[in-house]
């Protein structure tokens, strides 16, 4: 059964920086993932923060429109470029994943403003109405830099 996990952002949480650290930790524990932004440009950003977002490490990645065949064990996808690896998906977009059960695994980032709360509640709904697992985590303002 699909569990997912919904991350509930503190009001300056960095939704980027976040799904940088869930996935590393999915990735410490034998996972693939894929990161799934909104668009090309988020992708993309997601793809130069993953190079950086601490000193000391790097996450091995992937766009979903390099060339050849997905061997990274992080991939980051967008709309019209889904990848078909991963067994955790990090969902960075307002809508809910329709291949939702295929996965083991799936991580919602709920941010602090009322629009994106509103729409992470939908989501909650709909996966409820699927019948999955469902958690949710309160994130403090320095959860993000464990």
């Amino acid at each position: 059964m699909t569990r997912v996990d919904f991350y509930s952002l503190p009001e300056r949480g960095n939704s980027g920086k976040t799904a940088c650290v869930l996935a590393e930790k999915a990735r410490q524990r034998g996972h693939t993932i894929r990161i799934r932004a909104a668009t090309r440009e988020e992708a993309l950003q997601l793809d130069e923060l993953l190079w950086t977002f601490r000193d000391i490490s790097f996450i091995p990645h992937q766009l979903a429109d390099d060339a050849g065949e997905t061997t990274a064990p992080v991939t980051i996808e967008w709309e019209g470029a889904e990848a078909d690896a991963g067994d955790v998906l990090v969902n960075l977009t307002a809508a809910m994943p329709a291949e939702a059960g295929r996965f083991s695994r799936i991580i919602e980032l709920v941010p602090a403003d009322a629009e994106g709360r509103q729409a992470a509640r939908e989501r909650f709904r709909l996966y409820r109405e699927q019948g999955l697992e469902l958690h949710h985590h309160e994130m403090g303002q320095g959860d993000a830099d464990a």
